[in-house]
């Protein structure tokens, strides 16, 4: 028996997918349980049916049922934040470079989503939206470190420093557009025909040209 929704492996006789809630079926001939991101290799349920993971036996790799991990690591940053002040400055992660590859889903095989966990973590992690997370052996532990470590906290600041610098130069821009569209209303007040109505009127001692009309020269607007 297996989940309808994310292909993960039910046991008999239950009513709801632990992993990611879905409508449990019978196995088909044509049924291909999730296969490893990182090894093709078919993954397993975790030995604790209570622990909603699978796992592969081969490279250690872990895939959580949709957003399972992101509650666990959620719930960490918690009592992390509880029980800790920070003070101590923060361990920086340590990570093997990773080559850009986009991962296909283990349950439905579509390209799955690079992301930098909390933006400065350097970890990288895989997700399909609609069935999980992927983890490479060792990110787990890496991850809770970063927390434990207070990245969590780290990373607020600086998103916090980051919507700040955006706002400042958001306002920057705004102000420069606002002057600009006031030196563009001046300009064109100055040379507008109306405007002056004794300084356009032509002068045989002082000729002037087509280019000192359109450039605004004294010699077809008159002195200021």
């Amino acid at each position: 028996m297996h989940c309808e929704d994310c292909r993960r492996p039910m046991p008999p006789m239950r009513e709801s997918c632990m992993y990611c809630g879905g409508t449990g079926i019978e196995d088909k001939a044509s049924f291909r349980p999730p296969v490893c991101a990182a090894c093709k290799s078919t993954m397993k349920p975790h030995p604790d049916p209570k622990i909603p993971v699978l796992h592969c036996n081969s490279c250690k790799s872990l895939w959580f049922g949709r957003e399972l991990l992101e509650t666990h690591l959620a719930t960490l940053e918690v009592q992390v934040a509880e029980t800790d002040d920070f003070d101590r400055p923060i361990a920086p992660t340590r990570q093997q470079p990773q080559a850009v590859e986009y991962r296909k889903c283990p349950s439905c095989d579509a390209p799955m989503k690079r992301e930098n966990y909390r933006r400065i973590s350097g970890i990288i992690v895989d997700t399909c939206q609609r069935h999980g997370t992927f983890l490479d052996a060792g990110e787990l532990e890496l991850l809770v470190a970063f927390i434990e470590a207070g990245g969590a906290a780290a990373a607020d600041h600086h998103q916090q420093r980051e919507d700040k610098y955006i706002e400042e130069t958001e306002r920057r821009s705004e102000e420069m557009t606002k002057t600009l569209r006031e030196v563009s209303r001046a300009r064109t007040s100055r040379y507008q025909w109306g405007g002056f109505p004794h300084r356009h009127s032509h002068d045989p001692t002082n000729p002037f040209t087509l280019w000192d009309m359109l450039t605004g020269s004294d010699k077809f607007f008159g002195p200021k």
